[in-house]
């Protein structure tokens, strides 16, 4: 499909998903040790604490079940005006210890209730009967002061709310008494403070009473247990002063990294605010560019500025740096990408050392940005390391060895386009039953390795079970994704390439065009699967007949490639290449000339060092010109092709079916003599490889064939025709 890739196989960029130890919204962002900074309305109970040490996901749930409630209730359970008119300290402690009510209970005494209702189109009895029952459980369970109680995920309150919309039981049950009673004591807490207290100083008084009256009958015993007691006290004080020793120690390792995270965490916001976000500031401002400054715009300009302000972090740095590749990564600019992947893995191998799993994760992250960039073989080496490292730090069943095992095959797959697909399968058929283990049937991870495996099954001859597997992917990702999720539009291309590898041409004609379509709707004009989509919508269109619409869509094509890449670059040759392609098809051969020649110009020039691949180009191109029947522009390439065949690769399958080629060529300008010479020795040398030979090299032999026919015919040589 696309020049110069294989088809649309994946790879892992990511690292499998963890807990972040971090809030995901901008509500609880700190400035400083012991300051909080929030809306306290949203805030979750641990977040209201002056030592925020300790905030996770679980608290962006909370968040969004406060949402939930003023969605429902029309307030949040800390009405604005309490929050407004109370002390900082009192807040908080409204934020902490204060239950919500119920959103039925609120409702129930809300002034508001008949404008709520009316504005949902019900009376406002009804109203509050609705939100009693389930929905109070999954607004309160998200609500939950203890956030080990809390929903784990957004992604599970939001399958709660889904299950109550579709009238199943939720996971958000009616609170026990257990619970209910642990929810009162922490309302009472005083009171129950003072409580307990009485009652342990009247336990304690009777304790000593009856102390005393068995003292004067139990002396005897009570002075061989004292004896006995403590020897054993003397050593539990010993083992407690251990155990608080090393708690102690465990207490200030963490502080020291919860302080160095901080630190961290204000080195990278005053970068981005010194950095990205002052490049809206007016032109000759401290970093401004300007009112009309694009992200793009300010993301390239703060790169210089990263070395200078992590100087004495590198692990901050390389974050940094892999964050950038990966935004590079979405914006197709496969240049900046390897430049900061390059920089991040330097600094982690320099600082963690090779086998760390976070630079475990940068070197298959730098694998990919060469394999972007067409640096097959440099991906491969990488991959090859990252799966060898992988296996001997973390074993053969952790989810980073399984994904440097999944991009290890990609890799093989990518060598010479398909060049080593045998250890490809190998490889992802040996991975997925461990996978589906790991991460399960319907994991983004267990799905992309299949799509792979689609690809994959297809350049190695197995159709059937290739469209199979394309057809199951898709199906599978519509379910999970939305329409226009990437992934889904991998598998649309995956599904039009196998259509149109099996001779459907209808069908991956409709395919690509709804990958097209939807392409458009995400992603800019030149992002490479945008390029790809127009591409191959035209590779099927000009297979099909539709000519005229094939060479609007590639010319369109080579203009973006254009501005985007530059006249030389393998892309934009590769689109020349199937543009001629496409005139000739349309029976415009003096079209397609001037860019078969412009094609074959810049082949030399990028395989100068080459000669056995600028033989493959120029044999490819004559193939073509020789389809359309244009033999006097094809021989002299497929001469020069056989030439360095015949010096470099004297027994390989390609160098017999180019030998064929340009026999085919002289037969059609009627030089039989040279021509016998060269098909014979093609035909002879394709029919004894038949076992070892690529599938364009198996379709030489019956060409060959009909060739040597052709020539024994108009020769008189009629008993070698038939034979």
């Amino acid at each position: 499909s696309w020049p110069g890739a294989t088809a649309g196989v994946e790879t892992s960029f990511k690292t499998p998903s963890k807990a972040a130890g971090q809030p995901l919204t901008d509500k609880t962002l700190m400035t400083g040790f012991g300051a909080v900074v929030g809306t306290p309305e949203y805030m979750a109970p641990e977040q209201a604490d002056l030592n925020q040490l300790d905030v996770d996901t679980r608290a962006d749930v909370y968040a969004l079940g406060v949402i939930l409630y003023e969605l429902l209730t029309g307030s949040t359970p800390l009405t604005r005006q309490r929050a407004g008119t109370a002390a900082v300290l009192e807040v908080l402690r409204l934020v902490r210890e204060e239950e919500a009510p119920t959103p039925s209970g609120r409702l129930s005494t809300a002034d508001a209730l008949p404008s709520l209702a009316a504005s949902r189109g019900t009376e406002p009895r009804r109203l509050a009967a609705l939100l009693r029952g389930e929905l109070d459980w999954v607004v309160m369970k998200a609500l939950e002061k203890d956030r080990d109680r809390r929903y784990e995920t957004a992604s599970g309150l939001a399958r709660d709310v889904e299950r109550y919309l579709a009238d199943e039981p939720v996971e958000a049950g009616r609170p026990t008494a257990g619970h209910r009673l642990r929810k009162l004591a922490r309302r009472h807490r005083r009171p129950l403070l003072v409580a307990a207290a009485v009652g342990l100083l009247l336990a304690g008084a009777t304790a000593v009473s009856t102390w005393q009256a068995m003292r004067a009958t139990a002396a005897e015993r009570t002075a061989v247990a004292e004896a006995t007691n403590a020897v054993a006290e003397a050593d539990a004080k010993q083992a407690a002063l251990r155990q608080v020793q090393r708690e102690q120690g465990k207490t200030a390792a963490a502080l020291v990294a919860a302080r160095d995270e901080l630190a961290s965490r204000r080195a990278v916001q005053e970068f981005y605010q010194q950095t990205v976000f002052a490049a809206a500031r007016p032109k000759g401002q401290r970093g401004g560019l300007g009112k009309d400054v694009t992200l793009r715009g300010a993301i390239d300009a703060a790169v210089p500025a990263i070395a200078g302000a992590f100087q004495d972090r590198p692990l901050v740095e390389a974050a940094v740096r892999a964050a950038l590749a990966e935004t590079y990564f979405h914006l197709g600019d496969t240049a900046r990408q390897i430049e900061q992947s390059e920089l991040a893995q330097r600094l982690l191998v320099a600082t963690l050392g090779r086998c760390h799993r976070d630079t475990l994760l940068a070197t298959r992250r730098l694998a990919i940005a060469y394999r972007a960039n067409k640096q097959t073989a440099d991906a491969l080496r990488l991959n090859e390391e990252a799966a060898r490292d992988s296996l001997a730090a973390l074993g053969p069943d952790d989810p980073d060895t399984l994904l440097a095992d999944k991009n290890l095959a990609v890799a093989y797959w990518s060598v010479g386009g398909g060049g080593r697909t045998a250890d490809a399968v190998r490889v992802n058929e040996g991975l997925l039953p461990r996978v589906r283990v790991a991460f399960g049937t319907d994991h983004d991870e267990t799905l992309g390795l299949l799509a792979n495996l689609a690809v994959m099954y297809r350049g190695a001859d197995r159709a059937g079970e290739a469209h199979r597997l394309s057809e199951e992917v898709l199906a599978a990702r519509r379910r999970r994704l939305g329409p226009t999720h990437p992934d889904i539009l991998t598998s649309l291309s995956n599904l039009a390439a196998s259509h149109q590898h099996d001779g459907r041409l209808d069908e991956a004609i409709a395919v690509n065009r709804e990958a097209l379509r939807l392409r458009r709707t995400v992603f800019d004009p030149d992002h490479p699967d945008m390029l790809a989509s127009i591409f191959n919508l035209g590779v099927a269109l000009k297979q099909a007949g539709q000519t005229a619409e094939a060479i609007g869509l590639q010319q369109e094509c080579l203009r973006l490639c254009e501005a985007k890449y530059g006249p030389n670059h393998s892309e934009t040759l590769g689109t020349v290449r199937e543009l001629a392609a496409a005139h000739l098809v349309a029976g415009r051969p003096a079209d397609a000339r001037p860019l078969y020649t412009r094609f074959v110009a810049g082949q030399r020039r990028r395989y100068a060092a080459d000669p056995v691949k600028l033989a493959a180009e120029l044999a490819r191109v004559g193939a073509s010109h020789l389809k359309h029947g244009q033999a006097a522009d094809a021989e002299p390439l497929l001469r020069e092709a056989v030439a360095v065949c015949d010096v470099h690769e004297q027994d390989a399958g390609t160098t017999f079916h180019t030998r064929a080629l340009q026999g085919v060529a002289l037969v059609a300008r009627r030089e039989y003599a040279a021509a016998e010479r060269l098909l014979t020795s093609g035909y002879d040398g394709l029919l004894a490889r038949t076992d070892r030979l690529t599938e364009a090299d198996r379709a030489g032999l019956p060409q060959a064939a009909d060739a040597l026919i052709r020539l024994y015919s108009a020769l008189g040589k009629s008993d070698e025709a038939a034979r």
